[in-house]
């Protein structure tokens, strides 16, 4: 067995272990469902005739998942308190705002331990990095996510780190120059794509979105990320030479993944860009199989309970469904590559590949399926790179001058306008199928 394969199927098998760990809460139970799966993993090495000395590490990684997973349970789900308790914790997620409230995630300080979701009024401001103590109960979502509804604040500190506050100015300034050029829809629908921010939605723009099953190209998915890496790649490597273009792109998509919230979608992205940039400069091969398996090791690593996360299984759903499914299409269709207008026949087999992955998810989650959905993101995703090179563009270009932007904001602006018609139109055209 070659090395990258037996590193592939040890991070499979420590994955194993800690998802073991984070659906079984009884330690004995986890240990035996591990100690299965192992069982069944020997016999079957064991009758392809293909048994070797890593085979006796499968049960060890299976158990150290179960052992992780098991030992940060206090700290990544912390108890229900069903009568008002008081705690304090760090803000360790940008702030969103959504129509008149804010939600963020805390983590707990000691005597208590966890992470928490919080939903509250616009007011008090909280800001990433910040210290706050408050008083509430907390709650489980449907989703599995620890939550306070309207906790009452009784502190905030605020954070002062120079780095976090220079990289969230930056932030709302480009917000700003968005929202000074181009109309308010325009430059929700801009800010979301780009920077992955949504507070500028209507209620009405985000049901049409929902409606028209478009609402992924907000959530700054592995497609709006390779963007960013093409971009950030045709700058650094023409201003630097490239033993200093890789470290500064590397520093600049971790700068963009904590700006824009660190939401999954956002990490797993980066962590797969991150290994394909050091790949392509070391001379290596770029294993996708081996990029996903490590970009979901590192996540579960570092949360396990991220499993549980809609937006963690959504992610990697998709991912899958196109790096596997897709090629089983276009076999079975006998579709060839060639270029097409709007590249609809691409963005077609790509699109129906990842909801067919998804599609399990969504219903369980969400109970309704928008059958619409695939005619929409076909027409709507090819015209996506060009909204975000024009929007970066406004953005750093308009910090510094907003007349020299005006350009660039009409171009935006040209893209953006077709994709609203669009997510409008499919709208109201939209089959939903409510489970």
């Amino acid at each position: 067995m070659r090395t990258h394969d037996r590193a592939f199927l040890g991070a499979l098998f420590i994955i194993a272990g800690v998802a073991v760990g984070v659906l079984f809460a009884d330690g004995i139970a986890a240990t035996l469902a591990a100690l299965l799966i192992a069982a069944c993993a020997w016999f079957f090495i064991w009758s392809i005739k293909s048994a070797s000395r890593a085979s006796f590490f499968i049960l060890p990684l299976l158990l150290f998942g179960v052992w992780h997973a098991q030992t940060s349970r206090e700290s990544y789900r912390p108890n229900r308190a069903s009568v008002d308790t008081e705690f304090s914790g760090r803000v360790i997620t940008l702030p969103i705002e959504r129509a008149r409230q804010k939600e963020f995630d805390v983590e707990l300080l000691p005597p208590q331990s966890g992470r928490v979701r919080i939903y509250h009024n616009a007011y008090p401001d909280v800001s990433y990095g910040d210290s706050i103590a408050f008083q509430g109960s907390l709650k489980i979502s449907r989703y599995g996510r620890v939550y306070a509804s309207n906790p009452k604040i009784q502190s905030i500190i605020s954070n002062e780190d120079v780095f976090f506050a220079r990289l969230f100015s930056a932030k709302e300034k480009i917000l700003s120059v968005f929202q000074r050029t181009l109309s308010s829809e325009h430059a929700a629908l801009l800010s979301g794509i780009l920077l992955g921010e949504r507070s500028g939605f209507s209620p009405q723009f985000n049901e049409a979105m929902r409606r028209s099953g478009t609402t992924h190209i907000v959530a700054l998915s592995g497609y709006n990320i390779s963007v960013i890496v093409v971009l950030l790649s045709a700058i650094f490597f023409v201003i630097l030479p490239p033993v200093l273009a890789v470290p500064a792109i590397l520093v600049a998509m971790l700068s963009f993944i904590i700006m824009t919230g660190s939401e999954e979608s956002v990490v797993r992205a980066g962590i797969m860009g991150s290994i394909a940039l050091i790949a392509h400069r070391a001379g290596k091969r770029y294993s996708m199989r081996n990029a996903i398996a490590f970009a979901a090791l590192a996540m579960l690593l570092w949360n396990p309970f991220a499993l549980l996360s809609v937006g963690f299984q959504l992610s990697f759903a998709a991912l899958l469904g196109i790096v596997y499914l897709k090629p089983l299409i276009e076999r079975a269709l006998r579709i060839h590559h060639k270029s097409s207008f709007l590249n609809w026949k691409e963005n077609l087999i790509m699109t129906i590949s990842a909801q067919l992955a998804v599609m399990p998810i969504i219903i369980w989650t969400f109970r309704s399926i928008p059958l619409t959905a695939i005619a929409a993101n076909v027409l709507i995703l090819e015209t996506i790179p060009f909204s975000m090179i024009a929007g970066a563009g406004l953005g750093i270009v308009g910090v510094v001058s907003q007349s020299a932007a005006i350009p660039l904001a009409w171009i935006a602006h040209i893209f953006l306008s077709y994709q609203i018609a669009i997510i409008n139109l499919f709208s109201r055209l939209a089959i939903m199928i409510e489970i």
